[in-house]
């Protein structure tokens, strides 16, 4: 472990481990093992918001533009809204 976190990134993801490896040590499926994963996953999606942040960022209106809303993944596949569940009929 570094003596100072370089930056806030590192930060979170050195708390990421500590918890990882206090449910290492710790009894499988024991109170504290269940309690250190959760705050390990916890502290995972909370690094990931943080690295989605960072890049979007850095993103020019081009990529933007290409990337979608934040949060949600752009396809180049067909809209589904308008889609049935039935079968296609036969000409």
């Amino acid at each position: 472990m570094p003596e100072a976190p370089a930056d806030d990134l590192q930060a979170q993801f050195e708390e990421l481990m500590t918890h990882y490896k206090n449910a290492q040590f710790a009894p499988v499926n024991s109170p504290l093992y269940i309690t250190e994963v959760h705050a390990a996953l916890g502290h995972y999606d909370a690094l990931v918001m943080q690295v989605q942040d960072r890049i979007y960022a850095r993103l020019g209106p081009v990529e933007r533009s290409l990337a979608g809303r934040w949060g949600r993944w752009r396809s180049l596949a067909p809209p589904l809204r308008s889609v049935s569940t039935k079968r296609i009929g036969r000409s």
